[in-house]
C-alpha cells in the first residue's frame, strides 16, 4: 500500500514536470515562429 501511494505520487510528479516542460517548449517554438516567420 505504501509503495502504490509513493508510485502514485511519484508518476503524478512526473506528469506534472512533463506537461510543464511540454506547455514551456510549444509556447516557446510558437513564439519563435511568430518571431521568424512575421505575418503569415
Amino acid at each position: 500500500m505504501i509503495i502504490y501511494i509513493w508510485w502514485n505520487f511519484h508518476i503524478t510528479t512526473v506528469i506534472m514536470i512533463v506537461s510543464k516542460w511540454l506547455l514551456l517548449k510549444h509556447c516557446m517554438v510558437e513564439s519563435a515562429d511568430r518571431r521568424y516567420a512575421g505575418p503569415t
